[in-house]
């Protein structure tokens, strides 16, 4: 009996020294990482976005527009300057974008139900268009445009 707990002492001794995963294969991966993400940045920022785009296709013209207006800026209403600076690059207007009239929320809070109240009335500007597309793509891509010009849309 005794010697069947010492064996059983010894295996369980054995099981848990196994070797650790080695810092290195971590490592090997994490600089992998960083060489291919540097490479794709590389081949991002070396693309002519007007001239191998081939054009403008589908929504393009919208998202473009919008990140361009966010990155210099900083709203996504339509305006003159927002024309002149896609012409600038494209050397031609955007064909087919999704504009919108603006509206107004008002917010009221009442003592009795219902205790929210919310409206939406015009625009008090009826000279102002704003993008009517997703924001999130634009939102995110306009800190690259602003550093990298059309090419941050490829970051």
């Amino acid at each position: 009996m005794l010697v069947s707990s010492l064996s059983s002492a010894a295996t369980d001794f054995a099981v848990s020294s196994a070797p650790a995963p080695s810092v290195r294969a971590g490592s090997a991966a994490v600089v992998t990482g960083a060489i291919l993400l540097i490479v794709a940045l590389v081949a991002a920022m070396s693309v002519d976005v007007v001239k191998t785009g081939f054009g403008i296709k589908g929504d393009e013209a919208s998202y473009v527009a919008m990140a361009l207006s966010l990155a210099y800026d900083h709203d996504l209403s339509y305006e003159r300057r927002d024309l002149d600076r896609f012409f600038g690059l494209y050397r031609a207007g955007p064909g087919g974008i999704f504009l919108k009239r603006g509206a107004q929320w008002h917010v009221r809070l009442r003592s009795s139900p219902p205790y929210i109240h919310v409206s939406r009335g015009p625009d008090p500007r009826s000279d102002r268009l704003y993008f009517g597309k997703a924001l999130i793509y634009p939102a995110v891509a306009a800190p690259f445009v602003r550093l990298f010009g059309l090419n941050g849309l490829l970051v």
